[in-house]
This record gives structure tokens, sequence and C-alpha cells, in this order.
């Protein structure tokens, strides 16, 4: 049989990093101790056998299923169903049902089961998240929402996996292209001597690939410290998640819980949730090559940015302060734009907390077609203030600065969107203001 046909695996996928997998465990063990059950599983299959990915921890005592464990495929697991029809499925006792009473699962004591798919972006298998249980197993809609939710989570880690997979294939492809080019372009004017029309139109072209490379060596610095936001960003809600699970076990060990209180706790543990899936979706919709325009109000742009950034902020105690003014709705490449108001506040979240700043203040106000972004920290010396916007100028150290940042700000704004990104020193601080005009589409 051709498993991987019948089941339509994903094939040739990139590897799964280390840290992901840690992640995994910690949704396997939040969703075991939130459903109460013995054996909550990530599966993952391949093209001639299934196997555990991550397997929770919380009841190890009652779980039989060990990370790493596999199967062969086509012995009539519950997961060969889910993944076959790419549905979910619901077994609330086996021993009841004709269609599954003989299936593998029961010689272990799980007779309950209810699983959903996982797919990688191109909607080929990659396998199933799951819980099972040694007795009746009627999940509530809570649990299954939550599950919904955690497919979600994972399916969003496999797409900004093979996302960056692509990425470096198709930069390292352009690299090895480009330098082809250039070399074939170096012996034909060593050969034939062209003339100064061709060399110009050479230097251009080789102008052209010098700010491609710029432009993704700043997009591949700024990833890392964009990843570190995040881990900001998921600190808390993980936090608030792993207390109202710890508060339900409490209210269970003491005999204590209500109904009020449990719903409470769940829909916080769900609503948590949603908010770490929103904050992935956003990181991911920043680094998803996208040049389609969008229209949108200047606050809904900055209010992106923020929903990125805005716990590291408040970790290092800066007060943000916002003055909307602008109700206007124009046309821009929403994901670039993000990509310079980030740019902007990282800075100057790095001079507030450098200079030891007492009171930090970061003011950010909208008016018309303008973003200012001002923050009240040391102002930039007036002997280099001209030359931040050079290509690797950098007030910062080699190790934290590239010194494309406002390079590539400045290039986004004034070409990108026939536009002006202009610095001043005000009152000790120093403001950024983005004036926008109408986009370029060449």
């Amino acid at each position: 049989m051709n498993f991987i046909t019948t089941y339509d695996i994903g094939v040739n996928k990139p590897k799964i990093p280390e840290n992901i997998y840690n992640n995994w465990q910690e949704i396997v063990d939040s969703l075991a101790s939130i459903a109460d059950v013995p054996s909550a599983l990530i599966m993952h299959v391949l093209p001639d056998k299934i196997e555990v990915a991550r397997t929770s921890h919380t009841q190890p005592e009652n779980n039989p299923y060990d990370a790493n464990a596999s199967e062969h495929l086509g012995c009539g697991l519950y997961c060969e169903t889910v993944m076959k029809e790419k549905a979910e499925l619901h077994v609330p006792n086996s021993l009841n049902d004709e269609n599954w009473k003989n299936n593998p699962d029961i010689a272990i004591g799980m007779i309950g089961y209810y699983g959903q798919p996982l797919l990688w972006p191109d909607d080929t298998v990659f396998g199933t998240i799951c819980i099972l249980d040694k007795k009746d197993l009627i999940p509530s809609s809570t649990v299954m929402e939550l599950v919904g939710l955690f497919r979600k989570s994972i399916e969003n880690d496999l797409e900004i996996i093979e996302l960056s997979y692509s990425k470096e294939e198709l930069l390292q492809s352009e690299i090895k292209k480009k330098t082809k080019q250039i070399e074939d372009q170096n012996t034909k004017l060593q050969d034939l001597n062209k003339n100064l029309e061709q060399r110009v139109d050479d230097e251009i072209e080789k102008n052209k690939y010098q700010k491609h490379m710029m432009f993704q060596q700043s997009r591949l610095a700024e990833m890392g410290e964009m990843i570190s936001m995040i881990a900001h960003q998921w600190r808390q809600p993980i936090s608030v998640i792993s207390m109202g699970a710890n508060n339900i076990l409490v209210d269970i060990d003491l005999d204590c819980i209500e109904e009020n209180t449990l719903r409470e706790h769940a829909q916080e543990i769900v609503d948590k949730t949603k908010e770490l899936s929103s904050t992935i979706d956003d990181f991911r919709s920043f680094y998803k090559p996208n040049k389609q325009s969008v229209n949108i109000n200047l606050e809904d742009v900055v209010e992106k940015s923020l929903n990125i950034i805005k716990s590291a902020l408040k970790n290092n105690d800066i007060d943000l302060i916002k003055k909307y003014n602008s109700n206007e709705t124009i046309e821009l490449f929403d994901s670039e734009i993000i990509h310079v108001v980030l740019n902007i506040l990282k800075n100057a979240l790095d001079s507030l907390s450098e200079n030891k700043i007492k009171d930090k203040s970061i003011i950010i106000k909208t008016e018309n077609k303008k973003i200012s972004i001002w923050n009240k920290g040391k102002g930039i010396p007036e002997d280099i203030i001209e030359n931040i916007f050079e290509p690797y100028f950098s007030t910062k150290d080699e190790k934290n600065g590239t010194g494309l940042g406002l390079y590539m700000s400045k290039t986004i704004i004034e070409n990108h969107h026939n536009g002006k990104l202009s610095v001043e020193n005000i009152d000790d601080g120093v403001c950024f203001t983005m004036t926008f005009g109408n986009i370029s589409k060449g």
C-alpha cells in the first residue's frame, strides 16, 4: 500500500527545531491537565510509520505512550482515520463500538479517544493532536475548543518553520545565481572589453543586488530581536494559563471545585491561548513575504507594531503615550511600515535603557499622513545626526547593531511610499517623523 498517497503525507519537509518541540511539550502537558486525562499526544506520520512526537508527563503512571514510540501504518489506530479523513474523530468508548473494538490501543487500555489532524501549509498531513483515556471519554466543548486552538498554534509553528526553510533556500539559491551572474559579467568584460554603457548597466545591476542583500541582512538581524519580543509577550499569558490549570487541580484535590469557578479558570485559559495564537499570527504576518498594498488607518499600523513590542516596553518600565489624530485611510505596504515603526521603537527602547533615564517615556503621534515617534531620552549628537540614515552607520557597538535599520527604514518610506523620514532633537530627546505620499508599485 502507498501510505504517502493514502494519508496524503507531507514529504521533503524541514525538521522540527528542538525549541519548538519543547513548546509542544508544554502544550500536551497543559492539555492533559485541563482535560484530566492520562494521555495527550502529538503524533508525527512518516512514509511507513506513525510515531509519538510528544507525550504528556502529567500522569506518568497512567500514560502508556513513550516519546518516539512508533507503530506501523495500516494497523487500525484511531489517528489513521483522523489523518485519512483530515477531520476530528471522537470515540467515547471503543469497546461499545463495532468499528473500533479491535483497534490496537485497546490492548493498552486506552478506550476513549478525541483527536484532530495537524496539517502543513500545503494541506498535507503532519500528524495529529489527541487525548486518550482508560474510561469513557466525553470531552467538554471547552476542551474540544482548546484542542482546536492548540492545533492552530502548532500549525502556525509548521508554517513559520516551512517559511523560514523556504526563505533560506531561496536566499542561498539567489546568492549562487547572482554570484554566477557577476562572475559571467566579469569574464565578458575581460574578454570583450565592453564599452562604457555596458559597464554602467553592470554597475546598476550590482547595486540592486547589494541593496537586496543588505535588506536580507537587516531582516535576519531583526528576526532575532523579534523572537525575543515574542518570548516576552508570551510569558504573562503562559503564567496565567499555568496558574489557572494549577488552581483547577488544587480545587480538585481539595474537593471544593465549583462549576462557576471551573468555568472561569477554563475561560481564562482559552482567552490566553487565543492571545498566544494571535501573537504568532502577528509575527507570521510581519515576516511573511507580501508586496500587496492595503488601505489602512495609521493608528492600525501603529497598534500592529505595538502588539509585537509592547511587552518589551512594559518590562523596561517605559511609559507609552499615544496621541492619535489621524482619521484618514491611506494605501500602504503595511508590513513594511510595521518594520519601520518597530525599528524606531526598538532604537528608542535601547536609548532609554542604556542611558538610564529615570522617567522613561515614548510618545507616538499621528496626524493626517504623518507618524511621529518621540522618546525623552538622550538626543543624537549634532555632528552625526546627518549620518544616521547612511548604510552601516551605527551608534551601537558591533554586536548590537548592523547599521542597516534606519537606512532600510528611509528606503521604505522614501522609495516605496514616496514620502519622507526625518529626525530632529527635541527637549533632550529625539523625534522621528514619517510622512507618506503615494506608494510606488514598480
